[in-house]
């Protein structure tokens, strides 16, 4: 949810740099959910994150004027739930609360009970 609006990724796109697995999960509007997390250290476990932070959750509104994603300053929490090992990879899942300020409107995005779940090939 992005407010008390129902919100779906209808794409998703795993891209993975030196053991940084980024999750970029976008809808049928002009928002964009980022998960990135460190494959090689993530744990079962909950991580309360900043923007800085290595495991996180981010929001991004696309910025028609330069046709790209304006990324907004996240702060919450991140719960890895399910690390899942099978013979080609694994399969790590969680879920996710946080809030993104927007700094130019004021407007604080509260983003609760967002799940993802990812197959990272070995």
């Amino acid at each position: 949810k992005i407010e008390n609006d129902m919100w779906y990724g209808v794409k998703k796109a795993v891209t993975i740099s030196d053991d940084i697995v980024i999750i970029d999960i976008n809808s049928d509007d002009d928002m964009k959910l980022v998960v990135q997390f460190n494959s090689q250290s993530v744990a079962t476990n909950t991580y309360n994150f900043t923007n800085s932070s290595e495991n996180k959750v981010s929001l991004s509104r696309y910025n028609v004027a330069t046709q790209s994603y304006d990324d907004y300053e996240s702060a919450g929490t991140l719960v890895v739930t399910g690390i899942t090992p099978s013979a080609l990879g694994q399969t790590i899942s969680g879920t996710f609360t946080f809030d993104a300020p927007d700094a130019v409107s004021g407007l604080v995005y509260h983003v609760r009970t967002g799940t993802f779940s990812v197959f990272i090939a070995n």
